[in-house]
């Protein structure tokens, strides 16, 4: 079962690695739009489900949490 929500939080964490890496990318791609061929769209719709990545990730490690804290609730 520890192992199960350690991996929980690794999920998580390189979710929001992940997730952060997109945005950066995104976000540079859209900074320079104007001085390259750079679709603009692709660029707004990675930014947008990177976001929602991130969100995503948080909510697994939200949740892991929340299992550490239930099991130290009933052990204790």
């Amino acid at each position: 079962m520890i192992e199960k929500i350690g991996s929980a939080f690794n999920n998580g964490l390189t979710g929001m690695q992940n997730a952060s890496m997109k945005m950066q990318s995104a976000s540079l791609q859209l900074n320079q739009a104007y001085r390259q061929d750079v679709d603009i769209n692709k660029a707004a719709i990675d930014l947008t489900a990177s976001s929602i990545q991130a969100q995503a990730s948080a909510e697994v490690i939200s949740r892991a949490d929340g299992m550490v804290g239930t099991i130290i609730d009933i052990f204790v």
